[in-house]
């Protein structure tokens, strides 16, 4: 059953102009360590950044209500990939807390080229056995 769905779309320039003028702040707030490696070791890691950035923004609009947006949401929500390459979502401190992750799957796909990044969450209730 979903129970929700989230879409964003991001200018990469706009993303540029934070990580310029605010440099590690912005991205110690926004991204992982283990994000900004991976955007960082790109040919263009604006474009991954923003991605990224699109990612979370939906991910948040397909939680709805059951998120609120207290303490550093999008340094508690990860887009890692997989061993084939797929995005996913890690979730960690009160964010994981929030959303039951046992109940529920989200589906992601993201896509970029030079000025714009978007994302799209599809968030499953997993059917569990009937009773």
């Amino acid at each position: 059953m979903i129970h929700g769905v989230g879409i964003d779309i991001v200018h990469n320039a706009q993303i540029k102009k934070s990580i310029e003028k605010y440099g590690a702040r912005y991205l110690d707030k926004v991204f992982t360590p283990e994000e900004q490696a991976y955007c960082g070791a790109r040919p263009d890691p604006v474009t991954h950044y923003a991605a990224r950035f699109a990612a979370k923004e939906s991910f948040i609009k397909a939680c709805g209500p059951m998120l609120t947006r207290e303490g550093q949401v999008f340094r508690n929500i990860e887009i890692a990939l997989d061993d084939r390459g797929c995005p996913h979502v890690l979730l960690n401190g009160e964010t994981a807390r929030q959303i039951p992750f046992n109940e529920y799957r989200a589906h992601l796909s993201l896509t970029h080229d030079k000025m714009v990044s978007a994302a799209v969450t599809v968030i499953e209730k997993v059917q569990h056995g009937s009773a």
